[in-house]
């Protein structure tokens, strides 16, 4: 007999995120048996090949899905562990014999998006320093249930990476560094993206009207 599989997973390989890291999300093929799900099921390993285990689990979606919050981690290189013989069926059939390893990286963003819900790029409040990012600034925005939407106005910052949906609808968007956006970037209305950073689109791109000028180039990947 077959135990079960992993169908989704909020961590993937090489991603990246900022010091707001605290849960994981494992969506499973089938109902897990909380009985055998123990604290060391699913651990994070830091740089020195610690273990860290979640503070809280919980269950959900008729017990399909887990949901691990950890303690606030320091930047660096951390591996996603899942122990598959301690992950089981209600039957007691193990998702396997050995470790499932997911690598991905904690770093030190100087902003970072704090409204699960998106929002407006504009409103300080959204932001973990109480105001709107500048040109010096790294952004971090992680996976939010709405876009971040910029619609008006010039925004110029140094890098950013947004793992979850941007909409430019309006104003200017500059770019010094290099930068990823791994959720949906949608880009209309009179809206510019420029500036002498390279923009990763490893996510969908909707281009429903704009441009994109400047030196910096843009890579298309998840088309």
């Amino acid at each position: 007999l077959f135990g079960p599989t992993l169908v989704s997973n909020n961590v993937t390989e090489g991603s990246v995120f900022g010091r707001s890291f605290r849960s994981v999300t494992l969506t499973f093929s089938e109902a897990i048996d909380q009985a055998s799900f123990g604290q060391t099921a699913v651990q994070l390993i830091d740089g020195n090949s610690s273990a860290i285990n979640p503070g809280n689990i919980q269950f959900r979606r008729d017990g399909k899905q887990v949901q691990l919050t950890f303690a606030e981690q320091v930047p660096g290189a951390y591996t996603l562990r899942i122990n598959q013989a301690q992950v089981k069926d209600l039957a007691g059939n193990a998702m396997g014999a050995t470790s499932l390893d997911t690598h991905f990286t904690i770093k030190q963003f100087s902003v970072e998006w704090i409204n699960p819900a998106g929002g407006n790029w504009a409103t300080a409040a959204n932001w973990s320093a109480g105001i709107v990012p500048i040109a010096t600034d790294d952004v971090f925005i992680p996976v939010t249930s709405s876009p971040v939407v910029i619609s008006s106005g010039t925004v110029t910052i140094q890098t950013l990476i947004s793992n979850g949906p941007l909409t430019l609808s309006g104003g200017t968007l500059t770019l010094n560094g290099d930068s990823q956006i791994n959720g949906v970037f949608t880009q209309s209305g009179f809206s510019t993206v420029t500036g002498p950073g390279k923009l990763i689109l490893a996510g969908p791109f909707a281009l429903v009207a704009g441009t994109m000028i400047g030196t910096g180039q843009t890579i298309l990947q998840g088309i």
